[in-house]
């Protein structure tokens, strides 16, 4: 079956941001745009994409498992977009500030450049040290499941997003507590009298 292919941000601009192929799978598309372009399996490999299907991209669901690559669905058009990220990692990042602190707590002891101010100096030399190993022991988070998670469309009724989802189990509560509501089942009736 005939669907587009869009390609997103900076493979869009290299391979061209829509191509149309006869695929059932987003892998066939990928294993395609191979074939077409020399350099795509290269520069694919080298990033990181995110994959969704849908009319639009505002609309469009984003596939959370690398198995559903090669699933097959309905009429619908494929993305792949590339996954943004920041200019510095959190190691490098530590590692900078980490250095930037030992060397102004080094000048500050040191050498007599600053004077009065060398108390100063290195209290910021030792906040940045601090700030510096905080960096590396932090995990870094993969935002797009929680951005994912917020967005996801309720299928039981208009209103607000689903939290729980099919299969998933439901807490019982002995007592009186403080908490909100979970949707286990509902109904709407259209009666035209």
């Amino acid at each position: 079956m005939l669907r587009n292919v869009h390609l997103v941000g900076d493979i869009g601009e290299r391979y061209g941001s829509t191509h149309v192929f006869d695929v059932s799978t987003v892998g066939e598309a990928i294993r395609l745009l191979a074939a077409n372009f020399k350099d795509f399996r290269s520069n694919f490999r080298e990033g990181e994409y995110y994959v969704a299907r849908g009319e639009d991209l505002d609309s469009a669901k984003f596939f959370e498992h690398e198995s559903e690559v090669q699933m097959k669905f309905d009429d619908c058009d494929y993305w792949i977009i590339p996954r943004l990220e920041g200019s510095a990692s959190n190691k490098s990042k530590g590692i900078g500030q980490i250095f930037l602190g030992a060397t102004l707590l080094a000048l500050a002891i040191f050498t007599p450049v600053f004077g009065p101010y060398a108390f100063s100096v290195g209290v910021l030399g030792a906040g940045l040290i601090l700030a510096g190993v905080g960096t590396l022991l932090t995990p870094t988070v993969d935002d797009n499941q929680d951005d994912r998670q917020e967005d996801r469309i309720t299928y039981t009724f208009g209103g607000a997003v689903n939290r729980l989802e099919q299969g998933n189990a439901i807490p019982i509560c002995y007592g009186r507590f403080g908490v909100g509501s979970i949707v286990v089942a509902t109904s709407l009736t259209a009666r035209d009298n």
